[in-house]
């Protein structure tokens, strides 16, 4: 996905859930960042919030547009390490 904006390039980790920290990722977003919505195993718990289509409720869609969502288990060394290796080149967002 190519992004334009003042902040292209920059990716950014976001590990946030409810309305504060995936409404700044949609604000970054907008602006050209690249956006890693990092969530637990079974997603965001807001993904059905009034689904009509399973895992796509308009609430969850609305904060979390323009972003990429990755699951991970991050009670575990494997889910941990994947992160430790995205990490480099990327911003906290959380």
């Amino acid at each position: 996905m190519a992004h334009t904006g003042p902040l292209a390039g920059i990716r950014i980790l976001e590990f946030s859930q409810i309305v504060a920290g995936p409404f700044a990722g949609v604000a970054l977003s907008d602006m050209g960042a690249d956006i890693i919505k990092v969530e637990p195993l079974r997603g965001e718990d807001r993904r059905n919030s009034g689904a009509v289509v399973p895992n796509e409720g308009k609430y969850f869609q609305s904060l979390n547009r323009g972003k990429r969502s990755l699951t991970v288990d991050l009670g575990t060394p494997d889910g941990q390490a994947l992160i430790h290796r995205i990490i480099p080149g990327s911003t906290w967002c959380s």
